[in-house]
């Protein structure tokens, strides 16, 4: 709707908008769904920018690997700011547990996407586009039956706002998708 309303506002006719959806097509991707997801098996999919609060993600990790040895975090994507990230994880002895995978083509990331637990999609404000937009990765990991942790400036989320809540999210989610009968019957619903 807030795109809608500024080009309403910007003189462009009503019948020139056009609402076109952007989230997968489930008959393309159902075949992805995997009832044995890892909860601790974290993914993060965007460009590496400041649209991502990359930061929080790490000061996140840092905590959930004190209680959680076995955490892990896959980054797919690239960006200006890929060689800033990779030095900041080094820098936090966070190399162990997060994975940096570059470009991958969408058919490659639903496919390890379903290898995952939970998506990462900790957004700014600070791109000029955010206000505009809503994440397709978010939508992704919610059609293969993911848990997502989100962060946005945009009203249809819960705003996350510093390391630890970032890292009681995950943590949560973790504990309450670790329950193999409830995440068989989340699969069960996915592929309805």
């Amino acid at each position: 709707k807030r795109i809608y309303r500024l080009r309403l506002s910007q003189g462009i006719e009503e019948k020139k908008l056009f609402y076109i959806p952007n989230s997968p097509l489930f008959e393309k991707i159902k075949h992805f769904i995997k009832k044995d997801s890892d909860p601790l098996k974290l993914i993060a999919i965007s460009t590496i920018s400041k649209a991502v609060d990359f930061d929080l993600v790490l000061d996140a990790m840092k905590k959930l690997k004190k209680e959680f040895s076995q955490i892990t975090l896959t980054i797919i994507g690239t960006g200006m700011g890929l060689e800033n990230l990779k030095k900041k994880v080094k820098k936090m002895h966070l190399s162990s547990i997060i994975t940096f995978m570059g470009s991958k083509s969408h058919e490659e990331v639903f496919e390890i996407i379903a290898k995952h637990g939970i998506g990462i999609a900790l957004y700014t404000d600070d791109a000029s586009w955010s206000f505009y937009s809503d994440s397709m990765k978010a939508r992704d990991y919610l059609a293969l039956g993911l848990p997502a942790a989100f962060k946005s400036y945009q009203d249809q989320f819960k705003t996350i706002t510093d390391p630890e809540a970032a890292a009681r999210a995950v943590l949560e989610m973790a504990r309450y998708f670790s329950d193999q009968t409830f995440l068989s019957g989340i699969g069960t619903i996915a592929r309805i």
